[in-house]
């Protein structure tokens, strides 16, 4: 299963839907996905962080080895 990271506009951050501050949000990734063999995160990022937000953390995704999947909302009316 996918871990699941959220990120708010107030740059609030849950792993998994338990609230984590960014200064342990590595440490938190890390005990998530320590009995995985190939971890999965599904990132759920709101639009209004900045891209920067996005980068640092698909760094950290990257330094502990875990493949990253962004999840984008559509936009209302947009055809699927």
């Amino acid at each position: 299963h996918p871990i699941i990271i959220s990120v708010t506009s107030d740059l609030e951050y849950a792993v998994n839907n338990t609230p984590v501050s960014a200064e342990v949000l590595e440490s938190a990734l890390k005990e998530s996905i320590k009995d995985q063999t190939d971890p999965t995160a599904l990132v759920k990022i709101d639009k209004s962080v900045q891209v920067q937000n996005l980068v640092d953390l698909l760094d950290m995704g990257n330094r502990l080895k875990i493949k990253m999947v962004l999840a984008t909302q559509t936009s209302k009316g947009a055809k699927q």
